[in-house]
């Protein structure tokens, strides 16, 4: 049996899209994995190379992450049907994209430092009657070591930690430390894969040393869910006295 399968709990009704039922499993708690969303540079602007890496990634790490593209630039005119298109044909799953103009969760907004931005995944596949699609709080992660966060405790809330650079381990570390040991909860982190499109004087090594951030990045987190699986198995059950 695949790691952490057994955790993944059919939902009661299905959802429109196998990509949504994983990302709702994963917000309310039904699926131990962590949501990634994972930024392109705009809805019209994902590369076949890039596209390919995404998917190599998706493979490597769908035991313990759920990679999705991510789009924070404002959607145009038939942005998210182009966005969806060029997903399915580099056979990727529906994308996740940003939006500042929003009101949910406004007691949540209203707490925070500054204003976050909301998440939703943009799915090919309508809705069920009477469900909005997946989404929740896009929060920005703290870009200095031990500033503190005080946010919701939340699977509706993904902790945005920006563009991949040589920062990205120190910040990921932490949060992931965070998550083992329970003092924060979050359904997964946002980080830009690929801000921009390379400038004509981008280099093969410029944009290997990105990519080796970002896996970087993915290890230290699917390292945080395998842990958080061991200690939900060896965690000791009270005895019979103390349930007494």
């Amino acid at each position: 049996m695949r790691r952490g399968r057994a955790m993944r709990a059919a939902a009661p009704a299905a959802p429109a899209s196998r990509t949504a039922a994983r990302v709702l499993a994963i917000r309310d708690g039904r699926d131990d994995r962590l949501l990634v969303l994972c930024g392109i540079a705009a809805p019209g602007w994902l590369p076949l190379e890039t596209g390919r890496w995404l998917r190599a990634l998706r493979a490597e790490y769908e035991d313990e992450l759920e990679l999705l593209p991510f789009v924070r630039a404002p959607l145009g005119a038939g942005d998210a049907d182009r966005l969806l298109q060029r997903c399915a044909r580099l056979h990727l799953p529906a994308a996740a994209i940003a939006d500042s103009a929003t009101t949910a969760y406004g007691r949540w907004r209203a707490r925070l430092p500054a204003p976050p931005l909301v998440w939703r995944l943009l799915d090919a596949a309508p809705p069920a009657p009477l469900e909005a699609p997946p989404g929740g709080l896009l929060v920005r992660w703290p870009s200095r070591v031990g500033e503190s966060v005080d946010w919701p405790r939340s699977r509706r809330v993904v902790a945005d930690l920006g563009a991949a650079s040589p920062a990205l381990g120190v910040r990921i570390g932490a949060l992931a430390d965070a998550l083992c040991d329970g003092t924060l909860v979050v359904a997964g982190v946002a980080l830009d894969t690929l801000a921009a499109a390379p400038p004509p004087s981008c280099t093969p090594h410029t944009r290997h040393a990105s990519h080796t951030f970002v896996a970087d990045a993915l290890d230290q987190l699917a390292n945080c869910v395998r842990i958080q699986r061991i200690a939900a198995v060896t965690r000791r059950a009270p005895s019979l006295r103390s349930r007494l």
